[in-house]
């Protein structure tokens, strides 16, 4: 995962679409990319297989987190 590479961190680089929230899903190994995915501004970092649940709940967090923010800037 590169700066070029990732969306989350091109989506923070830019103004109009830096609140906008990133839940990461992989099927990479790399025991790193946790970090390296919340170093990109990710809220959440799943890794395949990921169970159903988890994921709606990663989603409705990031959702959350989104709002809150959008409530600060208003």
């Amino acid at each position: 995962m590169t700066r070029r590479t990732c969306a989350s961190w091109r989506l923070k680089a830019d103004p109009t679409t830096r609140d906008i929230p990133v839940v990461m899903l992989t099927a990479s190994s790399d025991s790193q990319l946790s970090k390296k995915a919340f170093d990109a501004g990710a809220v959440a970092c799943l890794t395949k297989p990921y169970q159903r649940g988890t994921l709606v709940n990663c989603v409705d967090m990031a959702l959350a987190s989104g709002e809150r923010a959008r409530r600060r800037l208003a």
